[in-house]
């Protein structure tokens, strides 16, 4: 033993380390809460306010804020490292375990059932009965879409989104005891009183199939499993046991299918197909050639659909229309984040991605500035002319060079963190939205607040500027979008509709689109706020919305890991487009829209190239 800890006066029911590893958390029976400081062993606070028995502590992933819950039925929020008290929200019945998140999102488990709690306002947006059987476990996943919770009987997956019960999973004897959700969101291990620990997989739930997740591996831990932990690559866990024994464990590897040979084509026969190809490609420029259909011929030649100058020469035919979506293909894979890839912007030189790791990097063709600086998730990034925003749970916003990766300006003094970014085409204005309610102009050049647009009553989600700046719109948890008037900042329109938050919204040509928690895609009038639903996604939510520019089509980025093209005249799916291999958090198009840039929770954003098929008239 390296240390001992005294100074409680009853027995303690909870303790954390703080992701530092250099600060401690207990709390017991004598209903206070202490910090520790582990590399001298000494007291260096204590946190008042329950009036029982402190039974549950969860810290948020950043470590920036602790919630405590027990006897006497209430949450309690405290800012870290000083232990500043904030919202307090009382349930009606003791409280066995919590979770939290970085959004602000707790799960909340009593004796009448589980709770998910939004607590920086104390709204409730779930109750999940679990018929007088004491709860025993909670956890939210990394992106917080479904919650996880244990009684005596079984395990239980919820979407957080609808409150769906998505799946009750069984397999210890008596329920869990403890519980730890991998950093992928896609698996957990639990531990029981019946002396086992088991790894679940989640992946199928994520990819829509919720029937088919199951536990894949049961390891003896020799006595009930109090303790369970999940190392930040997800290869390796630990568990602990009332026995005393700490056991170390390597979970198991993704399948992987083996490689296959195929037969590939004659030299003859790529020869041929080489010249009929660079005979359709001469014979599109002569005068008078039907220049559509003769390069659609050569396009179809085997191995040369996507032959760049084909391509090159597809995009430059006109006057021409849009009539659906050919195919679409990844064209590059951005590797290198530690973490989900939160955000994405994608200009004419380059790609820039936010992550989860707390980086910015900005890709360029011949390499990768890697922006550090942010203390937590990076939730929002904007592209400029010349410079980038991010905006970070570590309640700052950032401009960094485009050239030359360097730190140009940091704003601070948010209340909360910075949750969503916009620029100006020109680059002169900048929206910054924070996790509570705060949206603010700026000037992006002089730095200095041009107005505060208030308005919004939760998290601001999105903001985006329309491309000739003269009006920017605004969404948020309040399941409402904003639309001002540039650069005064007066409020022009209020769009209601969305049945819980509002996630992604942007302009069409004439017209505004949505998505939100209720798994739905909306379309707005502009001027009369008039909303037409376009279509429900009950089996993948979306996170992101964008539109092309003539107003043709939308593409969506959902909490599966699929894009999806759909038209937005009627809501008809065009395309699904696989590549990703977990939920897609953000997806912006370049103009033109042959090329889009996503990122999800696999820590990879892939640039597309989008083949739209033409036709000469409209049809």
């Amino acid at each position: 033993m390296e240390r001992e800890l005294t100074g409680h006066t009853a027995e303690i029911r909870a303790a954390l380390i703080h992701p530092d590893g250099r600060l401690a958390i207990s709390g017991g029976r004598d209903a206070v809460i202490r910090l520790w400081d582990l590399d001298t062993g000494s007291p260096v606070g204590e946190l008042h306010g329950h009036a029982r028995d402190v039974m549950t502590l969860a810290l948020s992933p950043s470590g920036d804020r602790l919630l405590s819950a027990g006897y006497d039925g209430t949450l309690r929020l405290w800012s870290l490292p000083g232990g500043a008290p904030g919202p307090v929200i009382e349930q009606p019945d003791a409280i066995q375990c919590v979770a939290l998140s970085d959004d602000g999102l707790a799960l909340s488990g009593a004796g009448d059932g589980f709770r998910v709690w939004r607590v920086d306002t104390g709204e409730l947006l779930h109750h999940w009965p679990t018929n007088g059987r004491m709860t025993r476990v909670a956890a939210l996943t990394p992106d917080t879409r479904y919650a996880i919770g244990g009684d005596y009987t079984a395990l239980y997956v919820w979407d957080v989104r609808d409150g769906r019960t998505l799946r009750t999973m069984r397999g210890h004897a008596n329920g869990p005891s403890s519980i730890a959700v991998a950093p992928d969101g896609r698996h957990l291990l639990t531990g029981g009183t019946d002396g086992t620990a088991r790894y679940w997989d989640l992946a199928a739930i994520v990819a829509g199939d919720v029937q088919a997740a199951r536990c894949v591996r049961t390891y003896k831990c020799g006595g009930e499993v109090t303790a369970a932990w999940i190392s930040a690559d997800g290869r390796t866990a630990r568990t602990g046991s009332v026995t005393g024994w700490s056991r170390h464990w390597r979970l198991p590897e993704p399948y992987r299918a083996p490689a296959r040979l195929t037969r590939p084509r004659s030299a003859a026969s790529l020869a041929a197909g080489s010249a009929l190809f660079e005979e359709l490609l001469t014979a599109a420029t002569r005068p008078g050639a039907d220049t559509l259909e003769v390069l659609r011929a050569a396009r179809a030649v085997p191995g040369h659909e996507r032959d760049p100058r084909g391509l090159a020469a597809w995009q430059q035919v006109g006057p021409c229309v849009r009539t659906g979506l050919r195919a679409a293909w990844t064209s590059r894979t951005l590797t290198g984040h530690t973490a989900g890839i939160s955000a994405v912007a994608l200009g004419r030189h380059c790609a820039v991605t936010g992550s989860r790791d707390r980086t910015v990097r900005i890709w360029h063709p011949g390499g990768v500035h890697i922006l550090e600086g942010h203390e937590h998730t990076v939730e929002s990034v904007a592209l400029g002319p010349d410079r980038v925003l991010s905006g970070a749970a570590d309640r700052t916003a950032r401009f960094w060079s485009i050239a030359t990766g360097e730190s140009q300006a940091v704003l601070e003094g948010f209340d909360h963190g910075v949750s969503a970014v916009a620029l100006s085409p020109d680059g002169r204005l900048a929206l910054i939205g924070t996790a509570f309610r705060k949206l603010i102009l700026l000037d992006a050049v002089a730095m200095r607040v041009l107005a505060d647009l208030e308005g919004h009553r939760d998290r601001i989600t999105s903001v985006a500027f329309n491309p000739d700046g003269r009006y920017a719109l605004s969404a948020s948890y309040d399941g409402t979008m904003r639309l001002w008037s540039m650069p005064s900042g007066e409020l022009v329109q209020v769009y209601q509709g969305h049945k819980g938050a509002v996630t992604s919204a942007a302009f069409g040509t004439d017209f505004l689109v949505s998505c939100g928690h209720d798994r739905t895609v909306r379309r707005w009038a502009p001027v009369s706020g008039e909303c037409s639903l376009l279509f429900d996604a009950p089996s993948f939510g979306a996170n992101a919305v964008r539109v092309t520019g003539d107003g043709r089509y939308l593409i969506t980025a959902g909490i599966d890991p699929m894009l999806r093209v759909f038209s937005t005249i009627d809501g008809t799916l065009l395309r699904t487009v696989p590549g990703h291999t977990d939920g897609v958090q953000d997806i912006t198009l370049l103009p033109g829209d042959w090329q889009a840039l996503s990122g999800g929770f696999d820590k990879v954003a892939r640039l597309w190239y989008l083949d739209w098929d033409l036709a000469t008239h409209r049809p």
